[in-house]
Order: structure tokens, then sequence, then C-alpha cells
């Protein structure tokens, strides 16, 4: 039998699919001699000789795939990773197929069965935040409804206590209580994000935006404030000292003067302020808040929400939450470094939308797409403004990271307008204060020229989607278009 070289080439790019599939979905781990087998067996019995031949087989393998403990265990950790939760699973033995193993010095709970059921079930996405069902630790007789929950399984300062194993355990449905809200509701969650009086919710606030959202809260940097701490130091007043007696003015008054901190409590505090029905007591009260977030325009919005509940439900019913965990899904499947065209990016969520946020049905199609198996989108070409900006932006990076071209894409708009001010664009970067007057590097005319001209295009992403909106480009234009 002879066969063309385009053939074998094709062939074995369908070989190199199957293997991506089985490291992606089986923890690292390359197919077996009987799964090669079947491989094989396929494409003989189908006449196929390249990738898209081999699309079902490949369906039906990561079906297959997907209902093993080892994939069930890999996305739970992922979850537990994204929640910044201690792995409830430890490092396998090497070996082929090679499970992690539950770790028995962690207890589990509400917030694990949730995540199991959500995965193993393929329920939808959405009710790891919105589901009333869970399983908790089997009450004691003598344990009363605390706060209105008429249900004893609400105890343990109210909330849904751990368990060693499955006959400790009880199922539970609550219905209508405007605190329970899937994930949020769990002790695990509200007993790793505690709430002060400090931070009054915003801890728990901050791990909502970054998980529904995608965005990143990261607190400010505090400066100190060098010749006023060598005064004190001057007069016997120890940094410690200093540390103890101005700790709560500094960070108070930190939080209601810099505009840098505004910025992200203007968000912040509205949604933190519905975490108070669940601050000790897993409350039957609600406490109102708001939704303040940037919507996929740039624009920021305001949605009033009644409840933690109301919260959760407002916030899925928005286009960045689709956006944003989709993007996830790229991440963990595809590659942080994926690079989607905006266009399949939208047949993505259009695909997410249509399976109902069901994880497994979603996987399988990412992993069926040719974007899984090259990690971009055919044909995409860098902007030649993006190109040109990114060469001078180099200059930044020993101060500046990855400036502004970092793994989260909800963050660029903010740091790319602040690059902005800081060049003072609007008035023809007459007032730089970036960079610094002692730096070994200074921007040229012509390097100011290319951020210019990349800022007018709107910022263009390497897929070509664009940072800013057409306010932004003008106001960082002077008010020119």
């Amino acid at each position: 039998m002879s066969i063309s070289l385009n053939a074998f080439a094709d062939m074995q790019a369908a070989q190199k699919a199957f293997i991506k599939i089985k490291n992606r979905l089986q923890w690292g781990n390359p197919p077996t001699p009987p799964e090669w087998t079947e491989f094989f067996s396929y494409a003989r019995d189908h006449n196929c000789e390249d990738v898209t031949c081999m699309q079902t087989f490949f369906e039906q393998f990561a079906d297959k795939s997907m209902s093993t403990a080892v994939f069930q265990t890999w996305m739970t950790l992922k979850i537990d990773e994204l929640f910044y939760l201690k792995p409830k699973y430890i490092a396998p033995n090497s070996g082929q197929n090679a499970a992690y193993e539950a770790n028995t010095s962690i207890r589990f709970e509400a917030f694990d069965a949730l995540v199991n059921s959500v995965v193993s079930e393929n329920r939808s996405w959405k009710d790891l935040f919105l589901s009333e069902k869970f399983r908790v630790r089997t009450p004691a007789p003598d344990i009363e409804p605390e706060w209105g929950i008429e249900n004893p399984v609400a105890y343990r300062m109210g909330r849904m206590a751990p368990y060693s194993s499955s006959d400790e355990s009880v199922a539970v449905e609550f219905h209508d209580q405007p605190n329970v809200a899937g994930v949020w509701s769990t002790n695990r969650f509200l007993t790793r994000f505690s709430d002060t009086d400090l931070n009054s919710g915003r801890k728990r606030a901050s791990v909502f935006f970054r998980v529904m959202l995608c965005d990143e809260m990261k607190p400010s940097i505090e400066r100190k404030n060098q010749d006023q701490l060598e005064n004190l130091l001057a007069v016997g007043i120890t940094e410690e000292q200093f540390a103890q007696t101005h700790k709560a003015n500094k960070m108070i008054n930190q939080h209601a003067s810099r505009p840098d901190c505004r910025l992200c409590h203007q968000r912040l505090d509205p949604a933190a302020w519905t975490f108070r029905g669940v601050r000790v007591f897993l409350g039957s009260k609600p406490s109102s808040g708001a939704l303040v977030h940037y919507d996929q325009d740039g624009q920021l919005r305001k949605q009033p929400v009644s409840s933690l509940r109301d919260l959760n439900e407002t916030t899925i019913a928005t286009e960045r939450y689709k956006s944003c965990q989709v993007d996830r899904f790229i991440q963990w499947l595809i590659g942080y470094d994926a690079l989607i065209s905006q266009k399949r990016k939208m047949d993505f969520i259009a695909k997410f939308e249509e399976v109902d946020e069901r994880p497994l049905d979603f996987i399988r199609y990412l992993v069926t797409t040719p974007e899984f198996f090259t990690g971009k989108t055919e044909g995409l070409v860098s902007p030649p403004s993006l190109v040109q900006a990114r060469g001078v932006f180099q200059n930044c990076n020993e101060c500046h990271a990855s400036l502004p071209f970092g793994k989260n894409p909800y963050l660029a708009r903010e740091t790319v307008l602040k690059i902005i001010s800081k060049l003072d664009m609007a008035h023809d970067f007459k007032n730089r204060k970036m960079p610094p007057s002692d730096h070994w590097w200074s921007p040229d005319n012509k390097d100011l020229a290319a951020i210019r001209q990349w800022v007018s295009e709107g910022a263009p992403r390497e897929t070509g989607e664009a940072i800013l909106n057409a306010d932004d480009v003008r106001g960082a234009l002077g008010g020119q278009l």
C-alpha cells in the first residue's frame, strides 16, 4: 500500500492531535498501546488520513477520558487553584495513568461535593455559583435552626460544616434563601477568606470579581515616606512603634484618599456589602449592594442587587461573565498563550451558551477545534501598530513586567489608560512622568509616535480586538480622533 507525502504528513498531525488530547485530559499521560490500537483501527475503518476525519473519534475519546477519576481530579484541582484553596489531593506515584489520591489530612465539605457534582454530572457551570443543593455533615439531633433557616444542617456558626466521609454527610436543599449561592455560601470558602471589621467582606468580594469577571483587584503597594520615617527615628520612635501606632490610620486613609484605590473600591465595596449576610452566620436576611463593573466595551456599569444570590444572578447575565469563563477554559485546555481571534472567541462564547455552560460538553468542543491543536486562530496576524508599540514597551520591562501585555486581558484597559496618563499623551507628551528622568532609557519622538499610533487604533491586542473604546481614544489624544 502506498501513501502520499501529504497524507503521511496529515496522519502525523492527527497522531499529534491525539497525543495532545490525551495529555490535556489525562494529566500529561501519553496514549496507552490499547488506545493507539483504537486510534489506528478507527483510521483504517474510516479511511482517515487527517485530523478532520478523526473528529468523531476524538470526541468519543474525550468523553471517555472525562469520565475518569484522573480528569475529574484535575478539574477539581483547577477549581481549588482558582479559589486559592489548599489542594484536596496529593501528587500521584509515577506510572501510566497514575491518579492523584485524596489528602486524608483535609476534611471534605459542601464546596467539594458541589464541585464534584458539577464536574462528574456535567451540570451547568453556573451551578457552581447558584446551586441550592449541597452535601453537608449530618447534624446532631439537638441542633436547632439558626437565623431563620428552617433546616438544622445550617449550624457550626450557621455554615455548612466539613465531614470526612459520605457516611457522615446528608443531602440538603435550600429554597429561596437570599444568602445561599453555590460555593460562595460554603464553609470552605468563608473560612478561607475570613471577614473582619476592616475588610468588611472586601476580601471575599475580590475573589468574586476574579472568579466571575476575571477582574484581578490587586491592592496598591504603599510606599513609605522615607523622610517622615527618618525624622521619627531621629527623635527615638522605632519603625515598629511607628507601624503599630499608625497602622489603622494608614490603611483607612489610604483607601479613602488614593485615586488608584478608589478605582477598585468603587466596584469592590458595593459587592462586598452583599456578603454581610454570610459574615458570621448563614443568615436569612439579605444585604443589598450593587454590581459595579466594566462591560465588554470598557464602560462602567452599576446594577443594584438585593442579596448575595441576586449579585450572582445579575453577574451571570453579563457578557463579561461569559467571556471570562470561556477565557478560563481556553487557558486551561489550549494554553495561557493561546491567540484566538475575536470572531472565533465569539464562536466559543456562542457554543458555551448553546451547551448551557455544561463543562464536559464545552471541553469536548474545545479539544476538537483547530485552535486546540495549533494554539492560535489560523491566519491571525499581529496588528503592525502593536508590533511597533511592543518594541518600545520592552524598554519598560525592567520595572514593569510584560507592560502592558499581561495574561489577564481585563486588566489591560486600566493599565493602558494609566500609561497614557503617565506619558501625558493628551498634551503631546509635554509633562511625561515616565520613565523617570534618571532612568537609563528615554523614548525618542519615533518611540512616542509608535505608542500614539497604537493608542489611536484603540490599542489592539494580538487578536485585533481593541482594548480602548472610542471615548478612551478621544481622551488620550486630547479630544482629537
